[in-house]
C-alpha cells in the first residue's frame, strides 16, 4: 500500500480570502461525487492487474500534481475577479464550481492512489510534474487559461484511452465510473477556460501562436509515463501526435 505520498502542492488556505469573496465562493454548490467517495477500498481496484496497478500509479501522478495546481488557479482567479469587481460575476460563479470540482478529482485519485504502488519512481513523476506545472504559470490570465485549457483537453483524451479500445480502466468497474466522471467535468472545464480565454481578449493568432510550444511541452512531460500509458492500453505514440496535430480554435 502507498505510504507518504507527498502533494505537489498544498490544499488552498481558504480562511484567508476576504470573507466577502469567501461567502460567493460557499454559495456555489459542492459537486456530486455519485457515491464514489464511498466505494469499499476492496472493491476500487476491481479488474486490476499488478502491472496496470503500477502503471496507473505512476499516471495518477501526473493527473493529481495537475489537479493540485488547478484548485488553486481556478480559486484564484475567482478570488481576482471578485476583488477587482469585475462585470463577469458568472464567470466568478464557474471559476469556484470548477475549483471545488477539481477539488473532488483530487480526493478521488488520491483515495486510488494511496492503494497503488508508490515507491521512489513515483515521487520522482510528482516533483517533474511539480516542476512542469510552476512552470505553466503566466503572469497574464489569458495565456494561463489557454495552457489550462490545453491541458484539460489532454486530460479528457486520456481518460477517453483509457475506457475505451484496449483500455485497461474499462475493465475496473469502480475505476471506469471515476475516470468517466473525471473525462465528463474536464471536457466542461475545456469549453469554460475557453470562453474565459475570450473574455479576457485573447485572439486567435495569439492562441495559434502559444498552442504549438505548450503543447510540445506537455508531451515532454507525459514522456515519462511513456511506457506507463502502453501498458494501460493506451498507445502513447499516437497520443502524442494527436496532441500535437489538434486544431486551435
Amino acid at each position: 500500500m502507498a505510504t507518504n505520498i507527498r502533494r505537489c502542492f498544498p490544499k488552498p488556505n481558504r480562511a484567508a480570502v476576504s470573507e466577502s469573496i469567501r461567502r460567493v465562493a460557499d454559495s456555489v454548490p459542492e459537486p456530486d461525487d455519485h457515491g464514489l467517495l464511498s466505494v469499499p477500498s476492496c472493491d476500487l481496484l476491481s479488474g486490476l492487474t499488478e502491472e496496470a496497478g503500477d502503471a496507473l500509479s505512476q499516471t495518477i501522478q501526473l493527473l493529481s500534481c495537475g489537479e493540485e495546481s488547478a484548485i488553486h488557479v481556478f480559486y484564484n482567479e475567482g478570488d481576482r475577479i471578485g476583488a477587482s469587481q469585475s462585470s463577469f460575476l458568472q464567470s466568478q460563479a464557474i471559476m469556484y464550481r470548477i475549483a471545488k470540482e477539481e477539488t473532488l478529482h483530487d480526493l478521488m485519485l488520491t483515495r486510488v492512489s494511496e492503494l497503488l504502488p508508490y515507491d521512489e519512481r513515483h515521487h520522482e513523476l510528482r516533483r517533474r510534474a511539480r516542476h512542469f506545472y510552476l512552470r505553466l504559470a503566466h503572469p497574464e490570465p489569458k495565456y494561463h487559461f489557454f495552457r489550462i485549457s490545453e491541458l484539460d483537453s489532454v486530460v479528457c483524451m486520456i481518460m477517453h484511452g483509457l475506457l475505451t479500445g484496449t483500455g485497461k480502466l474499462a475493465t475496473s468497474p469502480a475505476l471506469s465510473k471515476i475516470a468517466a466522471h473525471i473525462r465528463d467535468d474536464e471536457a466542461g472545464h475545456v469549453r469554460a477556460t475557453r470562453e474565459r480565454v475570450v473574455e479576457l481578449g485573447m485572439t486567435l493568432s495569439e492562441r495559434l501562436e502559444e498552442a504549438e510550444p505548450i503543447r510540445t511541452r506537455i508531451v515532454e512531460m507525459l514522456s515519462d509515463t511513456h511506457e506507463a500509458l502502453d501498458t494501460l492500453g493506451v498507445d502513447a505514440d499516437q497520443l502524442f501526435k494527436r496532441i500535437l496535430a489538434r486544431k486551435t480554435s
